[in-house]
C-alpha cells in the first residue's frame, strides 16, 4: 500500500521505504513468525489457552518491541548513512512489525478456535 502511495505521489523515498523498511520487514517478520508457529506446534502454551484478543495484543506488542530493537541496532551500526530511508527506520520497523505480528497471530489463533 505504501508503494502505491509512493507511485501516485511520485515520492521516490516512499517507494524505496515501501520495499525495504515497510514491506520488507513485514514480510520477514510474518515469515519468521509463521515458521515459528508451525514448527513449535504449541498445544498447551499460554497463547493457545488465552483469549484471541489478548494473544493478538501480546504478539503485536512483542513485534513492535522487536522492531524498535532492530531499528536501534541498525541506526547504531550505520549512524552516518547516506541512505534516505534510514531516517524513518525508527518509525517504519516497529509499525510494520506490529502489523505483521497482529495479522499473523489473529489469523493463526482463529484457526485454533474451530
Amino acid at each position: 500500500m505504501a508503494g502505491i502511495g509512493g507511485i501516485i505521489t511520485a515520492d521516490k523515498v516512499l517507494q524505496i521505504r515501501a520495499l525495504t523498511t515497510i514491506g520488507g520487514s513485514s514480510l520477514l517478520i510474518a515469515f519468521c513468525m509463521g515458521l515459528w508457529l508451525r514448527t513449535r506446534r504449541p498445544h498447551n502454551q499460554w497463547f493457545v489457552r488465552a483469549p484471541r484478543l489478548f494473544v493478538t495484543l501480546a504478539f503485536a506488542l512483542g513485534g513492535a518491541l522487536f522492531g524498535l530493537l532492530a531499528a536501534w541496532g541498525i541506526t547504531t551500526l550505520l549512524p552516518n548513512s547516506p541512505y534516505l530511508w534510514l531516517g524513518q527506520i525508527g518509525f517504519d520497523l516497529p509499525i510494520s512489525s506490529a502489523i505483521a505480528c497482529t495479522t499473523m497471530s489473529w489469523r493463526w489463533r482463529g484457526t485454533l478456535s474451530k
